[in-house]
């Protein structure tokens, strides 16, 4: 066994949709379908079978208890998303980009499809299945398609397929099965392409997005004359995607501008608006029973919304940052950064904000808004826009302070400096801001470092800025009559010789603070700030000591730096390069519970070693296939286990690239490994709590249970409060597995009694005589009559409020009266 890089995070959000009772979503989610529950918004499982890309989901209209995929790896496969069990695969030999229509009766699929690699577009064909339920050779209805599948829709009943290529519009016929080809007229689009096409679902009528924002709806096209069309135009930028209700009575919209509009289809003139929902919206998706929205947007969020348009869940992947801005090549300038407080990974998220993964969880914690502003879409998008970018963070090592860097700059006014403190709140589980200071350095910072803490000093920052000097910040307090209050100020500021500063460190036990200029590494005194020596790196051509770092147990003394094509260690006691070696390093990081260090370099290979030596202690060649931006080491324990692999240590290594993926190392056989999958009950409300109570119904079900069984007001309360439903749903269980039954010796009273409770229990509650037994039993409890009865009466007495719990009582009586019963029988 080796390890081998493993996908942890960062897959974009593929094609999704609704089981046919809106209480399941499917999500497309990299090479694997994620199940969501659309009630309370957690995560099921995962449905594990392809190997490349699944492009597409849908609901098996032969059973509809199942669902079929199909991906780029030519796989159709049919699952059981209940148990999530692959049922069946059929391998189609060519790469499949969508689902458009399935055919019960006539046993048939249509697909996004393109048979060859070389084929620069798609075509839609048609599968039919054969006796043996094995699919014959496709045949072709529309070829020369894009791979969008937002371009193709299926309308009217499933008569006539449509889809669009740059300016032109197909319609293929499936009763007649022939295909029109309908213009685009100049005066309609200006040259501009389609974007996005919808069908309605029960009439001959076709929506079609343009790039200048017109939405044009076309009618009879499928005879000899002109077609008729019409226009809205809301949208000022490009429209991206265009949806349908499943009534045909409204036709939902979205953009760049980061709004929801619907249009009733009736009167264009009459329309509803969902703005500000954080990113330009992908894709959008009706339930089968027109209940919910689910809009998919650029930034890896999938948000659930009913008619009246509130958000009820937002399903969050790792954030992307795809707002065309800043710098494409490192979509997080702040780099990857571990918080002991959240035991998550820090980067850039939204525009403006820091995102909080778990990797343990495997989801986005929360979102840190730093910026404080709203995303306002351009006027077009090809005009550059210039925003408040976050470049720089950095985290105390126990998490309780958090310093932050943003800028804005447009290249003709004075640019916007600004340096956050942030302090982490334990009331409300947040970062709180502190301290901000305008203008912290000249211009940008490049760098910043915390000070390792310590009780009898006060937690300190170093940011190292493009204006030639490094500064120290220190917390002050600042405490007067009226309040109890501390900030962060600037003690004092370093500079040598005008160079530039690039880096900066400090020491395992914060007594020593390196700076990097230029080409030398200086050594300084942080509580006073006195240089106390300075270090060449002896290297011709004087190159630039771009990265620096301590190590730390017993290699506290040495020190790493790294240039643009060498990584050499220095021994700070005898001020001595111990060794050199010849790398092109893109990241250099340090093990925050171990002497270990590790680098990234830009052969995308991963180096992990000890200061004190240039021999790797483990190395794994390529473990990218794109350029790596970061890399982190997260003490979690989850490699313990695989020392005999000659992994050296107990933290786990995450690698970020450029597209945004974020890459861990695991052993191969984890990666194919099934996880525990719990079955979804019917019977029981969709949620995290009836699926663990599902859980153990089956396990108990299945094995003959001898000792005695917990109390079910156990599984109630040591499940997580924030999964359980409302406590007022469980109200009843919850009373009856108080009452303890007695055997007593049946009385013809006794029957008389017990029938009642029967009666009422099973008999329709509608009919006049239950209604009145039950009437009757209420006012005995509600005026308390209680009379003193022998102990198998007050035995009997118990029964009957079993059987009582089924029925609608006044619960604080019922109570009193229970209390007084158990006190007579003691």
């Amino acid at each position: 066994m080796s390890l081998v890089p493993s996908l942890q995070a960062g897959s974009q959000f593929g094609k999704y949709t609704f089981s046919h009772d809106s209480k399941f979503m499917f999500c497309c989610c990299g090479n694997i379908i994620k199940i969501f529950n659309t009630r309370n918004g957690e995560w099921l499982h995962d449905l594990k079978g392809h190997s490349k890309t699944v492009t597409g989901v849908v609901v098996n209209p032969s059973n509809i208890l199942q669902i079929l995929s199909c991906g780029r790896d030519g796989l159709l496969i049919s699952w059981d998303y209940l148990d999530g069990v692959k049922l069946k695969q059929h391998h189609l030999h060519m790469t499949l980009n969508g689902i458009i229509s399935i055919s019960a009766e006539k046993k048939s699929i249509i697909m996004l499809a393109r048979s060859s690699e070389h084929k620069q577009y798609f075509s839609v064909m048609l599968w039919k299945r054969n006796a043996e339920g094995e699919y014959s050779r496709p045949k072709v209805l529309l070829d020369n398609c894009d791979g969008n599948s937002n371009l193709v829709s299926f309308g009217c009943s499933k008569e006539y397929i449509a889809s669009a290529l740059k300016d032109k519009l197909s319609v293929h016929s499936m009763k007649r099965e022939a295909t029109e080809i309908v213009s685009m007229k100049d005066k309609y689009n200006k040259d501009k392409a389609i974007t996005c096409v919808a069908c309605h679902p029960s009439d001959y009528c076709i929506a079609t997005g343009l790039e200048n924002g017109k939405i044009i709806i076309w009618h009879n096209f499928f005879k000899n004359a002109e077609p008729v069309t019409s226009i809205n135009h809301w949208h000022a930028l490009s429209v991206s995607c265009l949806e349908y209700t499943p009534d045909g009575s409204n036709l939902l919209s979205g953009g760049h501008e980061c709004v929801l509009v619907r249009w009733q289809t009736n009167n264009t003139d009459r329309r509803d608006f969902k703005p500000r929902m954080g990113a330009p919206l992908k894709e959008i998706v009706v339930s089968p029973d027109g209940n919910f929205y689910a809009t998919k947007h650029t930034d890896n969020v999938i948000q659930l919304m009913d008619i009246s348009l509130k958000i009820l869940q937002v399903y969050r992947g790792m954030t992307h940052n795809n707002f065309c801005m800043g710098n494409v090549k490192n979509p997080i300038p702040c780099g990857l950064i571990y918080d002991p407080k959240w035991r998550s990974i820090v980067l850039n998220g939204l525009l403006g904000c820091l995102q909080f993964y778990s990797v343990s969880l495997n989801k986005q914690i929360f979102n840190l808004d730093i910026v404080g502003q709203n995303y306002i879409s351009p006027e077009n998008l090809e005009s550059v826009q210039h925003v408040t970018e976050l470049l720089s963070a950095a985290i105390s090592d126990d998490g309780g302070w958090l310093a932050t860097f943003e800028m804005w700059d447009d290249g003709v006014f004075q640019p916007e400096l600004r340096l956050k403190f942030w302090n982490y709140s334990t009331e409300s589980q947040t970062y709180v801001l502190n301290t901000s200071v305008e203008s912290p350095h000249e211009k940008r910072i490049t760098s910043m470092v915390y000070r390792p803490r310590n009780q009898n000093r006060a937690p300190t920052l170093v940011t190292v800025g493009s204006d030639l000097c490094f500064k120290l910040w220190t917390l002050v307090d600042d405490t007067d009559i009226y309040r109890t209050n501390n900030h962060w100020t600037c003690e004092s500021v370093g500079i040598y010789h005008d160079l530039a500063a690039l880096c900066a460190d400090f020491s395992s036990d914060g007594s020593t603070l390196v700076v990097g200029f230029n080409h030398l590494i200086t050594i300084w005194d942080p509580d006073w700030n006195i240089h106390k020596a300075t270090l060449s790196n002896s290297i011709k051509d004087r190159q630039q000591i771009l990265n620096v770092k301590f190590g730390s147990g017993s290699y506290s003394h040495q020190l790493v730096a790294a240039t643009s094509d060498r990584l050499f260690s220095w021994n700070l006691v005898t001020l001595n390069i111990m060794w050199s070696i010849a790398v092109d390093v893109v990241v250099l990081f340090r093990d925050p519970s171990s002497d270990l260090m590790a680098f990234v370099s830009s052969s995308k290979s991963l180096c992990v070693f000890r200061p004190g030596s240039a021999e790797p202690v483990y190395q794994h060649v390529c473990v990218s296939g794109y350029n790596v931006v970061g890399a982190v080491f997260v003490p979690d324990g989850r490699n313990e286990s695989l020392v005999d692999l000659g992994w050296p240590g107990r933290s786990q290594i995450y690698i970020f690239n450029e597209k945004q993926q974020l890459i861990t190392l695991d052993l191969e056989t984890d990666q194919h490994k099934e996880p525990n999958k719990i079955r979804i009950a019917q019977n029981l409300p969709a949620s995290t709590l009836s699926t663990m109570l599902a859980e153990k119904l089956v396990r108990e079900s299945s094995t003959k249970i001898n000792k005695k069984k917990h109390s079910s007001h156990d599984s109630l309360i040591t499940k997580f409060l924030h999964s359980n439903e409302s406590i007022s749903l469980h109200c009843d269980q919850y009373l009856h597995s108080f009452l303890v039954k007695k055997k007593q010796k049946k009385t013809k009273s006794d029957h008389s009694v017990r029938d009642l409770g029967t009666d009422s229990r099973d008999k329709d509650m509608s009919s006049s005589e239950s209604e009145e037994e039950l009437d009757t039993m209420n006012d005995n409890i509600d005026n308390n009559v209680l009379v003193s009865k022998k102990p198998s009466e007050q035995a009997k007495d118990i029964v009957d409020m079993d059987s009582m719990l089924t029925k609608w009582t006044n619960w604080t009586n019922f109570c009193e009266s229970l209390a007084t019963i158990n006190s007579k029988m003691l």
